[in-house]
């Protein structure tokens, strides 16, 4: 594979002994007797072999053999050179992607609303996969669990080219050993003491585990098998909720999770390190949503927000009028729901929606797996100045 193309500046930073101990704990073998100069690897019975330069050199050859490497190692592991880089870079860290495979972002961008929806949804994917390491549970009223808020505190964020790919690093130091749960140091195959496990490795193998059983399952006509103990396999409608925010729109398109784990640290019981969500597992997983979610009784209320489409026509007086989608105010979260809205209260809707204000609506609330609905709603109001600096 080409190093080509490899930001330079990026591959410059990149230390010869993180490399090594990346490739030590993928079960490559360092060849012995060789000079200082270089460090060669290899594994066995493949005939692969990466040299890692050792000392430093003249700027563009240390660069070019560092690179080489870099595209050795994607090449062995079938994945771009630009991943092998990053997670090279984000120290001892487990890497997740969520990656949306769909024409639209075919050129690396992505609508903003999709974006929002693919970054929040992969937030409280891993915060509902959190909650699941302190107390399994098939519903969370509040993802509040000390451990899980502590985690997702320090995770990092950033994108990369391919589709569309949100990157979530998670320090594995994330959450302090004393502030997880005590349990027995574990040991390797051959009987030797091993550091507890980390949270941030409970979490995202946690997570990689749901994911993995969803999709199994989903595949084998197994689907009532999720529903028997969704606990005890990290399944939550929390999750599920995730899942579905980041439901790419198309019915060909999907959504692929992935999870590199630091080199410093390889699981014990590896999960899956690759998943793919789509069309049909989505619509299983707006099952569980619904049935591993409390029946909750409508509410009715007043609730804040914005809205983020307009989908009415015009009525007989030739004035729009119907749906629209609004994203509320849910206490620390947001929800989207959908109403169908009388021309006055449209117009009020379309003002606020091409301006970019806050409204308020009284009416009653639904609750559903990934879209809300209000019905018998009462009035639809822009909220003043006054207000809308407060939200600002």
């Amino acid at each position: 594979m080409s190093y080509k193309g490899l930001d330079r500046h990026l591959v410059e930073k990149v230390q010869a002994a993180d490399v090594r101990q990346y490739l030590l704990a993928n079960d490559w073998r360092r060849v012995p007797d060789l000079p200082d100069e270089v460090a060669v690897f290899r594994r066995d019975g493949d005939g692969q072999e990466v040299v890692v330069p050792m000392t430093p050199e003249f700027p563009e050859h240390q660069y070019r053999r560092m690179a080489e490497a870099i595209s050795d190692i994607a090449g062995y592991e079938e994945r771009a050179a630009e991943q092998v880089l990053n997670d090279l870079l984000t120290g001892p860290a487990d890497v997740v992607r969520f990656r949306v495979d769909d024409p639209s972002v075919a050129d690396g961008t992505i609508l903003i609303e999709d974006g929002l929806n693919l970054f929040g949804g992969a937030r409280k994917a891993l915060l509902a996969s959190a909650c699941s390491v302190v107390d399994p549970q098939a519903y969370y009223a509040r993802l509040s669990r000390a451990e899980a808020s502590t985690f997702i505190k320090a995770c990092r964020i950033a994108s990369e080219p391919g589709s569309f790919i949100a990157r979530v690093i998670c320090p594995l130091d994330a959450v302090p050993v004393e502030l997880g749960d005590e349990q027995l140091a574990l040991t390797d195959e051959n009987g030797e003491r091993l550091a507890p496990e980390p949270f941030t490795r409970k979490v995202t193998g946690s997570l990689m585990k749901a994911l993995d059983a969803l999709v199994t399952r989903t595949n084998r006509d197994e689907i009532e098998s999720l529903f028997e103990s969704p606990a005890e396999q990290r399944l939550s409608a929390n999750l599920c909720d995730a899942l579905l925010e980041m439901q790419p729109a198309g019915r060909t398109s999907s959504l692929t999770v992935a999870s590199h784990w630091a080199a410093r640290r390889r699981p014990v019981d590896a999960p899956a390190s690759c998943v793919e969500l789509r069309s049909e597992h989505f619509d299983v997983v707006e099952q569980l949503a619904n049935r591993l979610r409390p029946q909750r009784e409508a509410e009715e209320s007043s609730f804040i927000g914005t809205v983020i489409e307009l989908s009415g026509s015009p009525g007989s007086d030739g004035r729009p009028q119907g749906q629209v989608t609004l994203r509320l105010q849910d206490g620390d979260d947001l929800l989207t729901a959908r109403v169908n809205l009388k021309a006055e209260d449209y117009a009020t809707a379309g003002q606020a929606h091409f301006a970019n204000r806050h409204i308020k609506i009284w009416g009653t609330l639904h609750r559903r797996a990934r879209i809300h609905q209000i019905t018998a709603y009462d009035r639809l109001t822009l909220l003043d100045d006054s207000v809308e600096d407060a939200l600002s």
